[in-house]
């Protein structure tokens, strides 16, 4: 009988070919398998369906390519089977060609202006409209009883309001969504686009709810005809680390370890697939970014508890520019070497940062994980919604980076959480606004102290914290003051909120002769709030948005200092700099794995081979506070490197492990048996 859950402890490691329409014409299904073999890939991602069918189609509307006539995809998915490779399904319906629009004009997006969307001949389909609520459903029937496929992935679900060129069209206006808003709400669809418009608020709600149904309605169907077929956002979560020409830098290097940890945390019964997107963009398809940039997504993947996915255009044995094929092929050896090692890994974290959305990470958030990340604090991340269902228990410490929209159940689970005996750490304007997006009277969260907000400024560049006690910051040394930017909230606290730095307001900056301040006012730069056993930390400014956009120590000393002395965050004693990222987890085999990823590669825009780091101390505690852990770890065995096998010495003493690593290049990850 065929497993019906074979992604459970599977060795995650996809290749998505993302094959064009000419591939097909001649393409070799043996040759497709041995390139994959050659990777080591236990999984493949193949175009099946939707905009073009790559199988013959009895469906008419499903545009049938004109290109197969080389192997067919069921002797591909065949021939991937006999070598124990499982095959993705992908697919895309957010778009139609051209002769199927003709034939169903009302299943297109439409502009305000009552106009279709086609770029190069495939005109974008709404969510709302006949094609996706209805006619998607029979391709995917025919796919799952016409080819012998292992799992589906649907390709720019949602409402797609933008163009391959990155041109904006708006809301979809067209009549299925009128008539759908209408029945939802008695409205008719916003004019405007103010989320301060009680109407665009409804609107957001509703794309979400509308988008969370079709997916729940495919993947019912899905399990209808074949439980054991694995979808993309249920049994797996596929997100991308990519580049994209002219976007605003820097670019975000901690990508794919951000992306697995919150699909680890927030979803630990589903597989984390983030793929290492090849080339450089939209434009340039075809060729490659820096070889040692889609290394290390790899090991950040493979450090954080995740798969292992890498995704380009075209076919293997035809792709011209093969520049970072061996890089790829050496992580996959590495976890197809150590599978074992590998399977089940949970994370020691004790630490957590929520994050308001899976994908596209803002400012503030960036800024948390890069302090987290080099100031060797071991992190999970796990999305708002997931508060409600995931066990908190094992965390010491709860980082807010300005989650400005939380449910009554969210708010709940914070203050409680705080009640008994942990730490939150608030900035900006968390828990401001409702899960309706409404603004509320007062914030969320009890544990914050707050009483009143007063107003929120954006004019603030040139004010300055003073350091009033600089006895209590051990890393913010030979410096009374801190920039923090432009913008800051004003508020009223509770009585016995310990307040904390002194706001110096906006003052003179030019010309140099008269670039001083007289004033220093009371208006505390951060709060502490004691709250039952715990206690809360608020900052109404955005400290990790500062440090992301400028980069300056005077910023990440004091979140570190904030993190470790205030909020209880447990940090790694280490002689590591800050390039080097540390992770901490228990694998299936019960034994300990510490991964180590040398950044040090990264100069700007560009991605290099990092420079390798010698002699490098790192003491873990004995102890874990993690729920689904031993209590009491122990002294293990040994210490080995899963690079090469080599001994690591170390010793324990005082509750603590201390081993010295003697070199590590771009990974290391050793396991403590």
């Amino acid at each position: 009988m065929k497993n019906e859950k074979w992604w459970q402890n599977y060795p995650w490691r996809m290749i998505q070919t993302n094959l064009r329409e000419i591939d097909m014409a001649d393409i070799d299904a043996d040759a497709y398998v041995r390139e994959l073999k050659a990777f080591h890939a236990t999984v493949a991602m193949i175009n099946v369906g939707g905009i073009i069918a790559s199988y013959p189609t009895k469906l008419a509307d499903q545009f049938q390519s004109p290109f197969l006539t080389g192997d067919s995809l069921q002797k591909i998915i065949s021939a991937c089977h006999a070598e124990g490779i499982k095959v993705i399904a992908r697919n895309d319906f957010s778009k139609i060609r051209r002769p199927i629009y003709e034939k169903h004009p009302e299943w297109a997006y439409r502009t305000r202006a009552g106009d279709i969307v086609d770029y190069n001949g495939d005109v974008h389909a709404c969510l709302n409209g006949g094609y996706q609520q209805g006619y998607v459903k029979k391709i995917v029937r025919e796919i799952l009883e016409t080819l012998d496929v292992d799992g589906m992935f649907f390709n720019m679900g949602g409402f797609q309001v933008s163009d391959y060129s990155h041109r904006h069209y708006g809301p979809c206006a067209c009549e299925a969504c009128q008539t759908r808003f209408r029945e939802a709400t008695g409205f008719e669809l916003p004019a405007s686009t103010d989320g301060k418009d009680p109407l665009v608020r409804a609107y957001e709600l509703a794309k979400r709810s509308w988008e969370t149904q079709w997916r729940e309605e495919v993947h019912q169907l899905i399990q209808e005809i074949r439980p054991s077929v694995a979808m993309d956002k249920f049994e797996f979560f596929r997100q991308e680390s990519n580049t994209e020409i002219d976007r605003p830098l820097p670019r975000w290097m901690y990508s794919a370890g951000s992306n697995t940890r919150w699909v680890r945390t927030s979803r630990p019964e589903s597989v984390s697939s983030n793929t290492s997107v090849d080339f450089l963009g939209f434009y340039y398809r075809h060729v490659a970014v820096n070889p040692a940039l889609q290394e290390i997504r790899l090991w950040q993947n493979l450090a954080n508890g995740g798969g292992l996915d890498y995704y380009l255009i075209g076919r293997l044995d035809t792709h011209r520019d093969r520049s970072g094929f061996e890089r790829v092929k050496k992580v996959f050896a590495h976890h197809h070497q150590n599978e074992a090692s590998y399977r089940g890994m949970v994370s020691e974290a004790t630490t957590l940062l929520v994050r308001d959305k899976g994908g596209g990470l803002h400012a503030e958030a960036k800024g948390w994980v890069r302090v987290l990340i080099e100031g060797h604090f071991p992190f999970d991340e796990i999305l708002v919604e997931a508060l409600t269902d995931v066990p908190l228990d094992k965390y010491r410490c709860i980082i807010l980076p300005e989650v400005k929209y939380l449910s009554p159940a969210q708010a709940e689970v914070l203050d409680r959480f705080c009640e008994n005996g942990g730490s939150l750490l608030a900035t900006g304007q968390t828990g401001f606004y409702d899960d309706s997006l409404a603004r509320r009277e007062t914030p969320a969260l009890n544990a914050m102290g707050i009483e009143a907000v007063r107003s929120t400024r954006s004019d603030m560049r040139s004010a300055l914290f003073e350091v009033d006690r600089p006895e209590l910051y051990p890393t913010l040394t030979e410096t009374e003051l801190l920039a923090f930017g432009d913008f800051l909230v004003f508020a009223d606290y509770a009585e016995g909120v310990q307040k904390h730095l002194k706001l110096i307001p906006p003052h003179m900056f030019g010309p140099p002769e008269r670039c001083y301040y007289q004033q220093i006012t009371d208006l505390p730069g951060f709060t502490v709030h004691a709250h039952g056993k715990g206690k809360a930390v608020y900052l109404p400014w955005l400290p990790g948005a500062f440090f992301i956009r400028e980069g300056y120590d005077n910023t990440s000393r004091f979140m570190i200092d904030l993190l470790s002395e205030f909020a209880g965050a447990m940090r790694l004693q280490t002689s590591a700099g800050p390039m080097l990222e540390i992770s901490l987890h228990r694998n299936e085999k019960g034994a300990r794995l510490l991964s180590l990823v040398n950044h040090s590669g990264c100069f700007g825009n560009s991605f290099y081979d990092p420079v390798p780091m010698y002699g490098q101390s790192i003491d873990l505690p004995l102890e874990s506070r993690a729920s689904r852990l031993p209590s009491d770890l122990k002294k293990p065995a040994g210490v080995v490197s899963l690079m090469d096998g080599r001994k690591i010495p170390f010793h324990c003493d005082e509750g603590k492990l201390s081993l010295r690593v003697d070199v590590v290049g771009m990974f290391e990850c050793l396991e403590m048996i």
